[in-house]
């Protein structure tokens, strides 16, 4: 059974007993920014094509499926053709365009193997626990005086906003098409576009105040530690996949200055 995971329609837990699930919510989320570091670190083809084999493998491993790749690929078509003539026509980084369209290509390969993989940790972690696991990772960072418990909470916030106003944008075009509000090509699609600005925008701080009056009521207080339903543990396995991360991402930084020197 699959439940959206943050309110991302086609971003959903996939409820399963795999490796991949049974893996704690904080190593799955080290060794994700460990990736996405790596995939801009080392920007090439023989990161980016095998890194994406890699993802569409563990979505399978982990009972996933290919529902998420799917839905996330069917979204890229025009993002990748903005980026290869953006590097084309704009970036121009060497005088050959086959050169410029090819570094365009890579650069949407990297962005999509990031959407894949931000995919792959919602569809293997509970929602519950991904609140739980900011606020782990940030634990440390509380002893030089961070508030990691205010940015938690507005990365939560921020995160939840996302899908929310993409629902607003879609009730409000269903309210105005209903209406006989949208018809038309290019400067119609504009100028009904524009009419969504200020209704959107009016949506967008009525939902902020029902989030501010929800707080309010449950007596939230950023002054008082933050609590979870649950603590995520690591385990052995959990401590094995983050040594692996890490050491492979010192192999390619160490492989990275030797090439340069």
């Amino acid at each position: 059974m699959r439940h959206s995971a943050l309110g991302i329609p086609f971003m959903g837990y996939a409820a399963g007993d795999s490796f991949l699930h049974r893996l704690s919510p904080i190593s799955k989320m080290i060794v994700l920014l460990i990736m996405v570091a790596s995939l801009f670190l080392f920007e090439n083809w023989f990161v980016a094509v095998p890194a994406a084999v890699m993802i569409i493998l563990l979505y399978m491993a982990g009972g996933a499926g290919l529902t998420t790749p799917v839905k996330i690929l069917k979204h890229m078509p025009l993002f990748v053709v903005l980026i290869v003539l953006a590097h084309v026509f704009l970036v121009k980084a060497s005088d050959s365009w086959i050169v410029n369209a090819g570094n365009g290509l890579l650069r949407s390969l990297v962005v999509v193997n990031i959407l894949l993989a931000a995919g792959l940790f919602l569809a293997v972690t509970d929602p519950l626990d991904v609140s739980g696991s900011v606020i782990a990772m940030m634990g440390p960072f509380s002893r030089v005086g961070l508030r990691t418990g205010e940015l938690s909470l507005i990365l939560m916030i921020a995160l939840s906003f996302l899908p929310a106003i993409a629902d607003e944008a879609g009730r409000l075009k269903l309210a105005q098409g209903v209406r006989c509000g949208f018809g038309g090509r290019w400067l119609g699609a504009g100028k009904n576009t524009v009419t969504l600005i200020t209704p959107l925008i009016v949506g967008i701080f009525r939902l902020a105040d029902e989030m501010e009056l929800s707080l309010a009521a449950r007596c939230y207080n950023l002054e008082r530690p933050r609590s979870t339903l649950g603590t995520p543990v690591m385990g052995r396995s959990d401590l094995f996949v983050c040594a692996v991360a890490v050491i492979a991402f010192i192999a390619g930084l160490y492989a990275k200055l030797q090439a340069h020197n």
